[in-house]
């Protein structure tokens, strides 16, 4: 069976719009799993062509500066799930992983499906005593992988999220499935439970025949503050 044949769950990420990073698809793939990575640990690692096009694609896996190069193209260019898990190996993108050079966008979009990821003391806030991730989410697919890897990271049920949060476990899925939603203080509230702090969120989901708009997030957050304020003196 070819690589392109095989499903391997995977997240896809949109690149960021006007960016000028060397790209061959219209979206970047993150895998679902990090236990699906089992990619070779030694000997020399040949990229297929679909991914280098170069006339040099075989790196080799005992320096880890030609290690750094060949992952960063793999994370960039790999057209599914199949081509990260035949690649890519968990425990040596986990060491390397603070110093791949990739897009700060693709970088994020791992971080999030995988916190194990993110360097101690580095994207965390205090609020309220507590530790919140920042995450920047500009798309549902990013609300999607922020709130499936933090409920994990968390350790938490979708029963869990939905009862702290006082919405449905349908709605909570919906939100991990990347559904779009026009329920600003819903997602807020699982955001909430979940302990993220958003950078950005998507733009609202609009009426077929309507312009399309954008969030203000400012005014939606310091809404739902609001409420959230009104709901404690109550």
């Amino acid at each position: 069976m070819a690589l392109s044949d095989t499903m391997v769950p995977t997240i896809t990420i949109p690149p960021e719009p006007g960016s000028r990073t060397p790209q061959r698809y219209d979206s970047w793939q993150v895998i679902a799993n990090l236990d699906d990575l089992r990619g070779p640990v030694s000997g020399i690692l040949h990229l297929p062509k679909v991914i280098d096009r170069g006339p040099l694609p075989d790196y080799d896996l005992t320096d880890d500066a030609v290690v750094r190069v060949a992952y960063a193209t793999v994370l960039r260019e790999a057209p599914s799930g199949a081509y990260l898990a035949a690649l890519l190996n968990k425990d040596r993108l986990a060491r390397l992983w603070p110093s791949l050079r990739i897009p700060r966008r693709l970088r994020e979009a791992w971080e999030m499906q995988h916190p194990c990821l993110v360097p101690h003391g580095r994207a965390t806030v205090h609020y309220d005593d507590e530790v919140w991730v920042r995450k920047y989410m500009p798309t549902f697919g990013f609300v999607a992988a922020a709130i499936k890897g933090r409920r994990y990271a968390l350790g938490l049920t979708i029963q869990d999220v939905a009862q702290k949060a006082g919405v449905s476990e349908g709605l909570v899925e919906s939100l991990e499935l990347g559904v779009p939603t026009s329920d600003t203080g819903a997602m807020f509230a699982v955001l909430d439970v979940v302990k993220v702090f958003a950078l950005a969120i998507p733009p609202l989901p609009t009426p077929a025949g309507s312009d399309i708009h954008h969030v203000d997030l400012y005014a939606h957050i310091g809404t739902y503050l609001q409420q959230q304020e009104a709901n404690r003196e109550r």
